[in-house]
């Protein structure tokens, strides 16, 4: 059995022998959800216990390595967003617009997220509640 990623699914594949050449062959069998883990009836229902176990461990470990990715993302932001400004004063004015409109948009919702986010933290020192 192997696993192919593909966007926020992951195909599942068995490889077995061919009823009547007996020549082996893989085949995908279904897919599981990445974000939520499910794995599809249709797969669920050709794999064994062990192999159904297999495929949770492979998502487990995937959502792993995701959440540590976002945070690594997350905690090197600000660089980036202050490495956009300068960027961002000498670029390409038709570049700028072609994607203007997209990263105002994206600003808006990381804004009220961590907005969201925060509001049940403490205010941070120096500043007003």
């Amino acid at each position: 059995m192997h696993l192919r990623r593909r966007g926020n699914n992951v195909q599942i594949v068995k490889t077995q022998p061919e009823a009547v050449t007996g020549k082996v062959v893989s085949k995908p069998i279904g897919s599981a959800n990445l974000r939520t883990g499910m794995i599809g009836s249709t797969a669920a229902a050709a794999l064994t216990p062990e192999e159904a176990q297999e495929v949770k461990a492979w998502i487990g470990r995937r959502q792993a390595i995701e959440a540590q990715r976002l945070e690594v993302e997350y905690r090197t932001l600000a660089d980036r967003l202050n490495e956009m400004v300068g960027w961002i004063q000498t670029a390409d004015k038709e570049v700028l617009a072609e994607h203007a409109g997209e990263v105002r948009d994206a600003l808006g919702r990381l804004r009220w997220a961590l907005g969201a986010a925060m509001s049940d933290a403490p205010p941070a020192p120096g500043t007003q509640s």
